[in-house]
């Protein structure tokens, strides 16, 4: 198998690559006399012998983060949310998600009558968005390991039982239960791959390649084949599994009959396809809106979430998506909130603004834009979110500052209007001044010139003359301060 050189240089840096192994989801991971054994371990080694490096086998607890000492994690589902932290390899395998009940329930056939029952589900957050996606409304209790789901249902404590069917069927084979039985069509198909650190791009192509061999070469399919047996021969001891063999070799008949028939069923599932790569692609749009996406019913119940959405509230998706709107709020704003949701469905209410609490507990003022839409057949909302807290302060610190700038303006009007009345005071004191002041002036000036035609002295006259000559210039000063005051009026 050819290597590139970022390959071949990863491999030489590293003594040993090391492979997590889920030890509780036999056939594809179990621990067997404290070996870890199963499909992931044979195709592990099988990969280690063929491209030529040292594997160790790790057990982990599920969870253990991605990370440390583990490099490679086996038997991981895709998904979009995780698809930001992680590298998924190409699909190892398609596995169908089916329905479980017990083996004497007559009112459960299909997942269309789970509407308000109770379900135990496989640890996988997918199953969530399709029943959501279906309209179907039901409790779901995430279990990590199969017992325990067997258990709850057993106990009557779930109506259901949805999960991986290998994992599960396995887990019936194995222990010779005969008390649960798979019904109806399954929910999905989930892709089983390989996950490796964000960003690791020389592994990522190193299994890549090695997959594909094996898939090429059958080396998988024996594998699988292994590890799956028992289904099959179920099915050759079974007297349905003689039917189903019957009409296999009817079908194959009618379809070498009618061959143009393939052509339409591959024009099909190429229409299928393309509508799968589109619903894929705005998948991605959504998950990688830069702005915080919320998508809610009409009871608040949080049907999808992007990653800005999830790192504005500081959680996980898995438990955003576990949540109503008003988890996410405070307690003081749910009224205004739940009110809010009713004139967003009405389309009364496009935009508003409130308060949104992360996990840590920290506040933040956010504007939420809603739009209508409708989501597998039930009418949602789609909130967009965005934090304006710095927007908000600088609202407020704009306010203080006009209303500042408003007191100043009234200060300094009403200190003008004080320097005018001031001024227009100084003005009259002067006027009134001056006249009382020429007035005795004026009769002194009189009486002096009366004196000054009387029988004087030359030291008489030469005072009287002085006198009359200060109250010239007295009197010349009065006018010019009478001057000065009619002008500033």
């Amino acid at each position: 198998m050819p290597l590139g050189d970022g390959e071949r240089a990863y491999l030489s840096s590293k003594e040993e690559i090391v492979f997590a192994v889920q030890p509780r989801i036999a056939p594809f991971g179990s621990i067997d006399k404290n070996q870890a054994s199963g499909m992931d371990t044979e195709l592990v080694q099988w990969m280690a012998t063929e491209v030529g490096f040292k594997a160790r086998i790790a057990t982990p607890s599920t969870e253990e983060p991605m990370g440390g000492k583990v490099d490679v994690v086996t038997s991981v589902f895709y998904s979009n949310s995780q698809d930001v932290e992680y590298d998924f390899t190409h699909p190892i395998q398609s596995i169908p998600v089916s329905l479980y009940v017990r083996s004497d329930c007559s009112d459960i056939s299909g997942f269309d009558d789970l509407e308000g029952r109770s379900i135990a589900a496989m640890e996988l957050s997918q199953i969530r968005i399709e029943l959501l996606a279906r309209d179907i409304d039901c409790e779901i209790k995430y279990i990590s390991t199969v017992d325990e789901c067997f258990k709850l249902l057993e106990k009557g404590a779930v109506d259901a039982l949805i999960g991986n069917k290998p994992v599960i069927e396995h887990d019936l084979h194995s222990t010779g239960r005969t008390d649960v039985k798979r019904v109806g069509k399954p929910l999905f198909n989930a892709r089983l791959c390989m996950a490796v650190a964000d960003g690791n791009h020389d592994l990522l192509n190193l299994l890549n390649k090695a997959i594909s061999k094996a898939q090429r070469n059958g080396t998988l399919q024996k594998i699988q084949a292994k590890w799956l047996d028992y289904e099959s021969t179920e099915h050759a001891r079974s007297p349905f599994g003689i039917v189903l063999a019957g009409i296999a070799a009817t079908l194959l008949i009618v379809v070498m009959a009618t061959i143009p028939v393939v052509l339409l069923v591959r024009k099909f599932q190429r229409t299928i396809m393309l509508h799968a790569e589109n619903e894929e692609r705005l998948q991605q749009l959504f998950e990688n809106a830069p702005a915080a996406v919320l998508v809610i019913d009409r009871d608040g119940n949080i049907v999808s979430a992007n990653s800005q959405a999830c790192t504005l509230v500081k959680d996980d998706k898995l438990n955003v998506l576990n949540k109503t709107l008003y988890d996410l709020i405070p307690e003081e704003v749910h009224g205004d909130v739940k009110s809010n949701v009713q004139r967003w469905f009405s389309g009364e209410l496009k935009r508003c603004e409130s308060s949104c609490r992360a996990s840590d507990g920290a506040v933040v003022t956010i504007e939420m834009t809603s739009a209508l839409q409708r989501h597998g057949g039930k009418e949602t909302i789609q909130l967009h979110l965005r934090d304006i807290t710095l927007r908000k302060k600088a609202e407020r610190r704009s306010l203080a500052a006009l209303s500042m700038a408003e007191n100043a303006k009234e200060t300094a009007e009403n200190d003008r209007k004080v320097a005018e009345n001031a001024s227009q005071a100084k003005s009259e004191f002067l006027a009134n001044m001056s006249h009382e002041i020429r007035t005795p002036l004026n009769g002194i000036v009189g009486m002096v010139q009366l004196l000054a035609d009387t029988s004087l002295n030359i030291e008489q006259h030469n005072c009287i003359n002085t006198i009359l000559q200060s109250s010239a210039m007295l009197l010349d000063i009065i006018n010019h301060v009478l001057d000065l005051s009619k002008i500033e009026a």
